[in-house]
């Protein structure tokens, strides 16, 4: 079979509907591994349980972990979380759920603009990047905001772009509908729509909707039906008597927390800083680097628009004018969240999708094919993780014990053949042009396989070790005994003792679910704190101490560890270890 027999085999609707349907179904496979983990997933689940079990469906706050720290985030998600935990009971799986939905809808939205602005070989790279990217694959297997969130981002910018194409009013509404769901998803997030369709009216030359002025209506529109969806919500919490806010609730707490992220949130602030999301892309999507290429070189294609007019289009303009905005405010924040990429990965998929398919259809000059394929090199090598880059320092090192002379030749012979073959391949691509395109489509068949199974080994072979800290064994076991009383000492967090995961498997003991059942949390570096309220006030008989362990004291137990485990086991015996917690209760 010809390469392109086997092109035109791929662009068949029924192997592209393939590739997409198990795409979509390995969300689903192993969803319900390791446990709830410990902070952002668990935040939202402990809400979703209030709302089960107290029907707080509007304001969570009285019983979120946090209080109105993780209750700020509008509940679009946590109310479908509720919902299907009163219909399927309260487990990983109807935690992830939604997650695992969205995700799905997310890469056909992605396939559908690819498809639009392109063609159908284009959609399906692009959905196929996106959907094995490991972090953008965890992520939508997460009980969390940022994939719900994201699709509605992606499907009110898919359905503006229909719209300006078709001129349909039906269009701009799925799309004002959308961007309503967005900000009812995630707090204020959703606003990065705004300039990223306004962009898109204004590059858009060839669009039924060519008046100025009915652009600026329909985005006037646009963004009224989104502050229609989310606004009843922000106006009952406006009303909702709120401790501590001075000007309301949107005022001081969400233009607040803004203001606290733009500054920096604790260990959130990377030593990278503006180049953390940088070089997070080029670890996690190695493509992305083929992307940033085209969008360094577009300037120049601009500026010869009549000699290279055959090779720019919408989804070249359309998908960096989408990252840069993305990936200007981000990078402008000094907090810096590694969800943050997941917005920035869908127009850097649509984008390094679009430039290997017309890199196998001879778009672009041989110079500019060079310089893509060795970027594209390049970005593979660096995104090589630690193990694998030990593993080549090793083989150029792996005589170094048998003296500092096989040492050198080794290193010597694999830097003279490694040459010889990049010079040779650089040769053979830059004089041929059927080499170049038979060498890219080879590329795009590799790139969909290896991408296809890799996702399949990363869901089928789940480290359940690394998912697990133990916190559904301690309350399992804190539930068999009779106690009254717990003794938290924890490590520094936001919430302080609030640990959102024990939050969840304890049944919210910790945020006053149960009136019945006392909860003291100590800091583990109030030693004194500790032993005198162990020596005057713990009732030693009903009561039960739980230590929380943290990444310093991974493998080996820190010195402040170990002077709070000698406090605990004076009064106290240990009942249970775990990864992340100690477990003391009376012996």
């Amino acid at each position: 079979m010809t390469l392109e027999s086997l092109q035109d085999s791929i662009s068949k609707r029924s192997v592209v509907g393939g590739f997409l349907i198990l795409l979509c179904l390995m969300r689903f496979v192993n969803l319900g591994f390791g446990e709830i983990q410990e902070w952002d997933e668990a935040l939202y689940a402990v809400r979703a349980k209030s709302i089960v079990q107290f029907g707080d469906w509007l304001d969570q706050t009285n019983h979120a972990v946090g209080g109105l720290y993780s209750a700020s985030h509008p509940p679009l998600f946590i109310w479908l979380t509720a919902v299907t935990y009163k219909l399927f009971g309260i487990t990983n799986f109807t935690t992830r759920l939604w997650s695992a939905i969205f995700g799905c809808g997310i890469i056909l939205l992605v396939y559908f603009i690819g498809k639009h602005l392109l063609n159908r070989i284009a959609g399906l790279l692009a959905a196929v990047l996106l959907g094995t990217i490991p972090i953008f694959n965890f992520y939508s297997r997460q009980g969390q905001l940022d994939v719900p969130f994201l699709f509605f981002f992606t499907a009110s910018v898919y359905f503006y772009i229909v719209f300006l194409d078709r001129n349909q009013v039906k269009w701009l509404v799925f799309s004002g509908l959308t961007f309503g769901l967005s900000l009812a998803s995630k707090s204020i997030s959703g606003i990065l729509a705004v300039p990223i369709v306004l962009a898109t009216s204004l590059l858009y030359q060839h669009t039924p909707v060519r008046d100025r002025k009915r652009l600026w209506l329909a985005l006037l529109a646009y963004v009224i039906m989104g502050v229609v969806i989310v606004l009843p919500w922000y106006n009952y919490m406006e009303w909702q008597p709120h401790p501590g806010l001075t000007n309301g609730f949107f005022v001081s707490h969400v233009l607040g927390s803004v203001q606290e992220v733009a500054a920096g949130l604790g260990t959130n602030v990377k030593q990278l800083g503006y180049f953390y999301f940088l070089n997070q892309l080029l670890v996690r999507f190695p493509l992305s680097g083929l992307a940033f290429a085209c969008m360094i070189l577009m300037p120049v294609r601009l500026m010869n628009k009549k000699k290279y007019s055959h090779n720019l289009n919408r989804i070249d303009l359309l998908a960096s004018i989408w990252f840069l905005i993305v990936f200007v405010v981000y990078s402008l924040l000094r907090t810096k969240v590694i969800s943050y990429v997941l917005p920035m990965l869908i127009p850097l998929s649509l984008l390094s999708a679009s430039l290997l398919e017309r890199l196998q259809r001879g778009e672009f000059g041989r110079r500019a094919s060079i310089v893509l394929l060795e970027v594209v090199g390049v970005a593979l090598v660096w995104s090589l993780s630690d193990e694998a880059r030990n593993s080549l320092k090793n083989f150029f090192n792996l005589a170094a014990s048998l003296g500092s002379n096989s040492a050198t030749l080794f290193s010597v012979v694999g830097s003279v053949l490694l040459s010889i073959i990049v010079v040779v391949v650089l040769i053979a691509v830059w004089r041929s042009e059927s080499l170049r395109a038979r060498i890219t489509g080879y590329l795009i068949l590799m790139v969909l396989t290896v991408s296809v199974l890799f996702l399949i080994h990363q869901v089928t072979f789940v480290n359940e070790a690394d998912f697990i800290d133990g916190g559904e064994a301690l309350a399992k076991k804190v539930s068999a005994l009779p106690y009254g009383e717990i003794i938290y000492l924890y490590t520094p967090h936001y919430t302080g003792g609030m640990n959102p995961q024990l939050a969840y498997y304890l049944d919210g003991t910790n945020c006053g679910w149960k009136p019945d059942k006392q909860f003291v949390d100590i800091s583990r570096a109030k030693t004194d704190s500790l032993t005198l309220f162990i020596e005057t006030k713990a009732d030693k008989g009903k009561s039960l101490i739980i230590i929380e362990k943290n990444h310093a004291d991974r493998p080996e137990k820190s010195d402040e560890l170990l002077k709070v485990e000698r406090i605990a086991s004076s009064q106290y015996g240990r009942i249970l270890e775990t990864k992340r917690y100690i477990l003391y209760g009376k012996s």
